[in-house]
């Protein structure tokens, strides 16, 4: 996998989290099945990269990414029960949810899932006592998707040559048409915020620029370094097929 596609898989995972959590969007029906469209296109490109084998460099920053936002997403929840815990003494649960950060990182891979994951199931049968406490369902619902995501993350075995070698012509094809499904189905359907939202269009509109995602081959670098403040990268004109620019 080159760079190029790399970071296009990078970027439609980008805007498709975007997508799936706008509350602004909630309104536009033909929206819905598109995005699951959208996201089946997502995984079965990500799954042909996997087999292709992608740059092992590339996989490690993705996997550290998917490995980040489980753990925050995690702290965030044990801090939120443990407040519980303690103003209700429940000296049990208190020690379930003593987690920050390092208590993760200081284990191997395998283990810090395992870990969001018991916290994970822990808090579950609690919650309509700790909507109060800001976890709500959907709350959990959002760190089981993290946990599952850096589960994915994890390496796995490539396959043979011959396979490898078909995935390789199968992802330019998938690339191209997550650009084409995203430009001609789902971005004509957002145009119209463009007028009544300005503020979510431009939020979206940052999300549909090809990202140049570090530990990529320096070879074929079309795209535009991300910001160190974080702010939005402007794609060159020439960084991604002109279906992409479709308004």
């Amino acid at each position: 996998m080159n760079k190029t596609q790399y970071n296009k898989i990078g970027s439609h995972q980008v805007r498709l989290e975007f997508l799936q959590k706008a509350t602004e969007t909630r309104g536009i029906v033909p929206l819905t099945g598109k995005l699951l469209v959208y996201a089946k296109k997502l995984e079965t490109t990500t799954t042909l990269a996997d087999i292709q084998g992608g740059n092992a460099r590339a996989a490690i920053v993705l996997r550290n990414v998917a490995m980040k936002a489980m753990i925050d997403a995690g702290v965030v929840v044990a801090a939120l029960v443990m407040s519980y815990a303690a103003e209700n003494e429940m000296v049990d649960l208190i020690e379930e949810t003593r987690l920050q950060e390092g208590d993760f990182t200081r284990v191997r891979l395998q283990q810090r899932i395992r870990l969001a994951q018991r916290l994970h199931d822990v808090v579950l049968p609690l919650l309509p006592a700790l909507v109060d406490y800001g976890v709500t369902a959907e709350t959990l619902t959002d760190l089981q998707k993290k946990i599952d995501a850096a589960g994915k993350s994890l390496p796995a075995k490539r396959g043979s040559v011959a396979d490898r070698k078909a995935a390789t012509a199968q992802l330019v094809v998938a690339v191209r048409e997550l650009d084409a499904i995203e430009a001609t189905q789902i971005h004509p359907l957002l145009k119209p915020f463009e007028i009544s939202n300005p503020e979510f269009y431009q939020r979206y509109e940052a999300r549909r620029q090809v990202l140049d995602l570090p530990g990529t081959r320096s070879k074929e670098n079309t795209g535009t370094p991300v910001p160190p403040d974080g702010g939005t990268p402007v794609e060159p004109a020439n960084s991604a097929p002109a279906v992409q620019k479709a308004a």
